[in-house]
């Protein structure tokens, strides 16, 4: 890893903390995730009745 590390020219700790994050999402990511789910939800949900839907329209249907 150190080898790799080097020829990217980013430290070992920035390596570590990075793989820690991914192992360990924050809050914001799981807030994403939650975001993401209701977007594509709504989205089968239009593509199922087989009607187009406009970005106006998503916006409209998420509305919190």
């Amino acid at each position: 890893m150190a080898w790799l590390c080097r020829q990217l020219g980013v430290a070992r700790s920035g390596d570590y903390a990075w793989r820690h994050r991914q192992e360990a999402p924050g809050q914001r990511a799981a807030e994403n995730a939650v975001i993401t789910a209701e977007i594509q939800a709504v989205f089968h949900e239009h593509h199922r009745r087989e009607v187009l839907i406009s970005p106006q329209q998503l916006q409209r249907d998420l509305a919190f």
